[in-house]
């Protein structure tokens, strides 16, 4: 029953994401993860179907990797060779999704502060108009929340996700189970 509500929660989270802007997947997991946890986890869902869709894109960060990239993170001291992939799989989706067009306001979510890491290296490192600066707004999940706390945080990200789109300056959140934090976003958003 649990598995159901989430995938309908994450069903109606991406349609609201959707309607707001576009929206891609990027995850360091092996093709063809997110398809294959999908029906094993909402069988009575056709996932792969929703994001067609929804014209949301799966990029895979470990086939974005080059043998130059995994090179320098073996050399340079402190180079995070996932966030490494990530920063080319979340370049590949930016340009995927907006072609030529400026990015002017980017929401990455995610678990780990990888997506964090990737998306502002992205954003301040990548040549675009100098007089357009894209804001670079993060919220990072619980990394292992129990099935109540992964619910409670897909339904409020639904509920705040056109205020994080609109607000018009960068943002880092960081969700967890504090009830202060929650408060803290909700008066936000």
């Amino acid at each position: 029953e649990t598995l159901a509500a989430h995938a309908n929660t994450v069903q109606a989270l991406l349609a609201t994401a959707r309607t707001i802007g576009r929206v891609g997947i990027v995850t360091l997991a092996q093709r063809p993860w997110v398809l294959s946890s999908a029906r094993r986890f909402w069988p009575g869902l056709d996932f792969e179907q929703v994001l067609k869709d929804l014209d949301i894109p799966i990029i895979y960060a470990r086939e974005c990797l080059k043998r130059p990239m995994i090179s320098q993170a073996k050399v340079e001291e402190g180079v995070n060779i996932f966030t490494i992939a990530k920063q080319a799989a979340m370049l590949k989706a930016l340009k995927k999704l907006y072609g030529r067009n400026p990015w002017k306001n980017v929401i990455s979510i995610g678990d780990s502060i990888i997506e964090r890491d990737a998306i502002t290296e992205v954003l301040w490192g990548h040549d675009q108009d100098p007089d357009i600066t894209p804001c670079c707004k993060t919220v990072k999940l619980m990394e292992e929340p129990s099935p109540e706390q992964l619910g409670a945080e897909l339904m409020l990200l639904g509920m705040w996700l056109k205020s994080m789109a609109t607000h018009g300056e960068d943002f880092d959140v960081v969700m967890d189970d504090s009830e202060e934090v929650v408060i803290q976003m909700h008066e936000r958003f």
